[in-house]
């Protein structure tokens, strides 16, 4: 998701430290160490025209016009998925530690949460807030009012990656992994949603 709207709070600024500092913790060692291959895109995997694909992604995720609010990356297991949205983080974590005023990425992976929602419950008895902390880097967790988690993200130029929507899905269920997408989507804010 991208938000453009900026704000200028101090608690802003410095929940937007602690998201730039841990851009890349956590990551997986090939990602830190700058040595994973490039990845590709096709329009049928394995077949046709291959396209690096950051360059399209960060496009996507920098264009403040971009009509696009929610974009998804689909592959088959081990086909770099993971590989590809943490690179992403990092390249924009990267530029904004560079130029404050450019996206900052948000990683948040939810797998984190399978311990948190049992097969076939619902999320909706859980916070947004609190969904969205424990799906964060663990090193920043107790830096991060859940509280005040979901207007930040709201009201920040940011683009949030989430990790492992597909994984959490094969543990709690259709219905379950419906609920918590939906539940997801309400970090967008209602005037964004209305003015697309």
């Amino acid at each position: 998701w991208i938000l453009h709207k900026r704000t200028h709070g101090l608690t802003s600024k410095v929940e937007a430290e602690t998201f730039a500092r841990s851009a890349d913790h956590n990551f997986e060692r090939e990602v830190q160490l700058g040595t994973t291959e490039t990845p590709f895109v096709s329009h049928r995997e394995g077949e046709g025209e291959r396209l690096e694909i950051l360059p399209l992604l960060e496009d996507w995720a920098t264009n403040p016009h971009s009509t696009h609010r929610v974009s998804a990356l689909l592959g088959s297991f081990g086909s770099g998925k993971t590989t590809t949205t943490q690179l992403l983080a990092q390249r924009l974590g990267t530029k904004y530690r560079a130029d404050k005023h450019s996206t900052l990425p948000i990683y948040m992976d939810l797998r984190r949460l399978v311990g948190l929602v049992e097969p076939g419950q619902s999320t909706a008895n859980l916070e947004l807030g609190h969904l969205l902390k424990v799906s964060l880097n663990s090193t920043i967790q107790h830096e991060l009012n859940e509280n005040h988690l979901v207007e930040f993200l709201r009201s920040t130029n940011c683009t949030i990656l989430f990790e492992g929507l597909d994984e959490v899905g094969t543990r709690i269920g259709i219905s379950a992994t419906s609920s918590l997408f939906r539940q997801l989507l309400e970090i967008v804010p209602k005037r964004a949603w209305e003015a697309d």
